[in-house]
């Protein structure tokens, strides 16, 4: 669903619709942030992602995913995936998982890489990102079982 970033950009795939996001308004902590909220209190939530010039907004309910890509308020597409919260969920955790520290670098690219109010900043948001995985990780975990 997401590549790995890699210069200020990560792809995001789902369904039928790809759309290639930059680090300027997409944060994996939001994402991740939004997810474990709407999968905590059972609620539908929304992800927003740059394009540049372009932006989505991805809205996760409990059986679909809705993708709408608009440029100045002019909706240019949409897309209706059969995609359960609990499988985007998934997805998200499994894509985000794989390099935190790539995640936490795309947090602040475009930063001073060498400054060591980098490496603070760098070393937090990584911090967050773990934490933000364990609680949706529980949360996965503890969904099936929920009636």
């Amino acid at each position: 669903m997401l590549s790995l970033p890699e210069y200020g950009w990560t792809d995001f795939s789902i369904g039928d619709a790809k759309y290639s996001l930059s680090y300027l308004f997409f944060g994996s902590t939001d994402w991740l942030r939004e997810a474990v909220h709407g999968l905590k209190n059972n609620i539908p939530f929304v992800f927003h992602g740059w394009c540049e010039p372009e932006e989505i907004f991805c809205t996760v309910t409990e059986n679909f995913c809705y993708v709408i890509c608009a440029d100045e308020g002019k909706v240019l597409e949409t897309h209706e995936i059969k995609m359960t919260m609990l499988d985007f969920c998934k997805a998200l955790h499994a894509d985000i998982s794989k390099d935190t520290f790539e995640w936490a670098h795309f947090e602040y690219y475009g930063d001073e890489f060498d400054s060591n109010e980098y490496r603070e900043l760098h070393i937090r948001a990584e911090e967050i990102i773990k934490s933000l995985l364990d609680e949706l990780a529980a949360l996965i975990k503890e969904r099936p079982k929920q009636g």
